[in-house]
């Protein structure tokens, strides 16, 4: 999937609060491109809106390693 095209599908997502699509489109990113930090950073929101903290836990902690300086991954983390 398109960088482009996948952040958009992500954003669409969040913005209707369709945790299940956004994991859905995250997952389906990561297939192709699994370094992709925005792609783990919305599969943790995802998961962490439906209430599966331990998945939104490892899914902040792959994004914060993988892109160290976003703080809303360490923060996130923290929150969960």
């Amino acid at each position: 999937m398109p960088a482009d095209t996948l952040a958009q599908d992500l954003d669409a997502a969040y913005a209707a609060r369709d945790w299940r699509r956004m994991a859905a489109t995250a997952l389906s990113g990561l297939v192709h491109e699994p370094g992709r930090p925005e792609a783990w950073m919305m599969l943790s929101v995802a998961a962490a809106q439906t209430g599966d903290t331990s998945q939104a836990r490892t899914g902040f902690a792959r994004t914060a390693a993988i892109l160290p300086q976003w703080p809303d991954a360490w923060a996130n983390l923290g929150r969960t």
